[in-house]
């Protein structure tokens, strides 16, 4: 996990725009999309029970401050951390 740290401003990211943050802009595109638009049953398959309002700069933010917190995880996939970053933010109550 590397890349440039974006600038946030409630609901409007600053960025560059060169590969890696396209990168991470995808990935989390895709993460939003496992987690918010397609949940399905009582308790989703990724256990993020994120309301469907998050938005994606959230996800992101969460996901860094996780990642600053548990340095011994930087070695490992970043879309790995950030769903259990996620997880952490947005606990599914057990059903």
């Amino acid at each position: 996990m590397q890349g440039t740290e974006a600038r946030l401003h409630g609901d409007h990211a600053d960025f560059p725009h060169d590969f890696d943050t396209g990168l991470c802009w995808g990935t989390f595109a895709a993460i939003q999309g496992l987690i918010v638009y397609a949940q399905t049953g009582p308790v989703p398959i990724h256990r993020v029970c994120a309301p469907p309002e998050s938005m994606r700069t959230q996800l992101i933010s969460i996901f860094v401050e996780y990642a600053r917190r548990n340095p011994k995880h930087h070695h490992e996939n970043a879309a790995d951390v950030a769903l259990d970053a996620l997880r952490e933010a947005f606990l599914c109550a057990d059903k």
